[in-house]
């Protein structure tokens, strides 16, 4: 399986987070990223909703959507990369 990479520009510089995953396990667990992902990436589901600090200083505020909730990440990148500084998640039920 080809690992996903997500890339963005924040304050004028490329930054990525590597997201590997095995298809093997994937199928294993029930999903390679998420629970019932299927093995598949979904893009739409990601999103940034906002960047604070300076340029070199960047906090990113990171958000993937699952079925029953959402991961809140917070990076800060560092190198041209983005290193975790806390993860939460947020459970909304099915309606």
């Amino acid at each position: 399986m080809t690992p996903r990479t997500f890339v963005t520009v924040v304050c004028a510089a490329v930054v990525y987070l590597d997201m590997p995953a095995s298809l093997k396990k994937g199928r294993e667990d029930g999903g390679c990223w998420r629970v019932d992902d299927d093995c598949e990436f979904h893009y739409a589901d990601l999103e940034i909703p906002a960047v604070l600090g300076e340029p070199g200083r960047q906090l990113v505020f990171f958000t993937f959507r699952g079925a029953e909730g959402q991961v809140i990440v917070l990076f800060q990148s560092r190198d041209g990369k983005l290193a975790e500084l806390q993860r939460n998640y947020r459970y909304q039920g099915v309606r």
